[in-house]
């Protein structure tokens, strides 16, 4: 049974459950930081998300605090960042990121019951970014996941926080269908012949994916159609392309634009499969949680159901 609640900015921060972990710290400092009468008038949004497995038994949730702090209030919210740095021997992943370096993505973290979802961290150059991930000492299976944003709103004096926090399977441990994953140390990038290269910045080592994919080749059949289209839908699948989300829309813009470009050249046979293909990749989650990706999808099935039967 599943349960997903979306909390009002004037209620209380949920209290975090009382479970002995490694990361009682930086658990403590965030259930007295978002449950302090004090702050709590700062805090703007909150949200929750739980899964119960068939025995009613938590086996993930999310939880998301927003708050627009005043100077004064800060001090409050250095203590998050002190309890952080004291359990980071105690994770097996931590990220940091302070404003004005970088904005490339610098992590995704997988949550929900079955991985199906998930969110990505680092891609606004004027944030400070803080990222633990620490496994769950009573499930070998199971981790949780911390995320600590804050940036300053320099007109109007505040700094914005925001809290996230995640508990859900391990990624790296277990099989799920269409799972997605923790894939903070992968920068995804493709070359000009459509080529798709991984790069692990923790080993240094790269992997390259190649597809037929490269925008030069010329497509004349039906079955240069049939393949291009595969090739794209496979790369859009795959596993290792999970982890920026600007892949998978450059994917689905290129099969928009193959059908677009080329929807005259499969059979009225051909161009069923076809749209039965791309709609299959409209339940795919990245098209599911994605309303641009799936508009996408759904202009390559519009150009080629409004080709004229031959």
């Amino acid at each position: 049974m599943k349960t997903i609640k979306l909390l009002a900015a004037t209620l209380l921060c949920a209290a975090l459950p009382a479970t002995i972990n490694a990361q009682e710290n930086l658990k403590k400092a965030i259930n007295n930081f978002v449950n302090s009468t004090d702050i709590n008038a700062y805090c703007s949004s909150t949200a929750e998300s739980k899964d119960n497995d068939d025995n009613g038994k938590l086996s993930s949730f999310s939880r998301e605090y927003t708050f627009r702090l005043p100077h004064d209030k800060m001090p409050a919210f250095d203590k998050v960042i002190a309890a952080f740095d004291k359990d980071k021997d105690k994770a097996y992943r931590i990220y940091s990121r302070n404003e004005n370096m970088s904005d490339e993505t610098l992590a995704r973290i997988a949550y929900g019951d079955k991985l199906e979802r998930s969110k990505s961290y680092g891609g606004y150059k004027n944030r400070n970014y803080r990222l633990m991930f620490v496994h769950d000492e009573q499930d070998s299976l199971r981790r949780h996941a911390y995320a600590l944003t804050w940036w300053k709103d320099l007109p109007l004096g505040y700094t914005n926080v925001c809290i996230d926090e995640y508990y859900s399977l391990n990624p790296n441990k277990v099989e799920t269908e269409n799972k997605l994953y923790d894939d903070a140390t992968r920068i995804i990038t493709m070359d000009p012949d459509g080529s798709i290269a991984i790069n692990d910045r923790l080993t240094g080592l790269t992997k390259v994916i190649s597809t037929d994919i490269e925008t030069d080749k010329e497509i004349k059949t039906s079955l240069d159609f049939v393949k291009r289209l595969g090739t794209l839908r496979a790369a859009f699948i795959n596993p290792n392309l999970t982890a920026q989300t600007a892949m998978q829309t450059m994917i689905a813009t290129k099969i928009a634009q193959l059908c677009n470009d080329h929807g005259d050249l499969p059979g009225t046979g051909e161009r069923q499969f076809c749209i039965d293909a791309i709609e299959e990749l409209k339940k795919h989650p990245f098209a599911k949680h994605d309303k641009y990706i799936s508009g996408l999808f759904d202009i390559a099935i519009d150009k080629l159901r409004c080709v004229s039967k031959p």
